[in-house]
């Protein structure tokens, strides 16, 4: 992914794992603390925020948390 690119870490999950997976996402209307996705994610989609700042896409998660 272009590093200029604005993106999300959603949790997946790969053979039997939870994995972080990027998904490059469009904005929209920026809020002092919100932002608006207009593209990128969908519904159920499993946003990782916890943590997200040392994980890469691929990486396998503990998502023991939920």
């Amino acid at each position: 992914f272009p590093s200029h690119d604005k993106y999300v870490l959603v949790k997946t999950s790969k053979n039997g794992k939870a994995v972080a997976a990027k998904r490059v996402i469009k904005t929209g209307h920026t809020g002092e603390s919100r932002t608006e996705i207009l593209d990128g994610i969908q519904a159920g989609d499993e946003i990782i925020i916890t943590g997200s700042q040392e994980l890469n896409d691929g990486q396998t998660i503990d998502a023991a948390g939920k």
